[in-house]
């Protein structure tokens, strides 16, 4: 739930490093030119074909917003 830029953000960038220092992240334009094309393609067509097959479709909405604030305090 967080756009392609996330992977820019310095502390985003420093927590993965404390998980998996071995680990590379990939930028933002090889996100979405390179590694998610095609699985997304994979999810559309199966959706797709699901849709196809099915007799009945039912749609439902949530248009509640919480104005809640989160506060996250870190060490």
């Amino acid at each position: 739930m967080q756009p392609f830029t996330i992977v820019e953000d310095e502390g985003f960038r420093e927590l993965l490093e404390e998980f998996d220092p071995a680990y590379k992240l990939p930028s933002r334009k090889t996100l979405s030119n390179i590694l998610l094309p095609e699985p997304y393609d994979e999810v559309v067509q199966k959706v797709k074909n699901l849709l196809k097959n099915s007799e009945y479709l039912t749609i439902t909405t949530d248009t509640w917003t919480s104005t809640a604030v989160v506060k996250v305090i870190w060490p």
